[in-house]
């Protein structure tokens, strides 16, 4: 599937998110529509990670808001990584990489191949891996 297809495919789905869904949710929407599609598929989480397993505040390529994340899960697919909060929704996987880095500059991005937020513990804005 290229760019412009999946592009289509996600437009057309219209996944409804509700003001109280976090990325995670909206990650498994995504993995929902594309269980039919062939290929590989995963989420990723992003974090930026501190001293002694804290986290810092980061932004993501999202062109609406100025909202910083301590982690931010997102859907891989066949290159691609598809982030419905993002204003432009599909992305070449390397061209998403690449923004998240330039957005924060100075800052350490660390992706992990698999959804961890439930391994972070936000108020205290540290990483608790098992």
């Amino acid at each position: 599937m290229d760019y412009d297809e999946l592009k289509g495919l996600i437009s057309e789905a219209n996944i409804q998110m509700h003001e109280n869904e976090d990325c995670s949710e909206i990650a498994e929407k995504v993995m929902k529509l594309l269980d039919k599609l062939p290929g590989e598929k995963k989420k990723i989480t992003f974090i930026a990670p501190k001293e002694g397993h804290r986290l810092a505040f980061f932004r993501t390529p999202d062109n609406k808001s100025e909202e910083l994340y301590i982690y931010h899960v997102v859907v891989q697919y066949e290159g691609y990584i598809i982030d419905l909060q993002s204003s432009k929704k599909v992305y070449k996987a390397e061209d998403y990489v690449g923004e998240i880095t330039a957005l924060n500059e100075g800052v350490s991005i660390k992706e992990y191949d698999e959804d961890i937020s439930p391994y972070i513990d936000v108020t205290n804005m540290k990483l608790i891996l098992p």
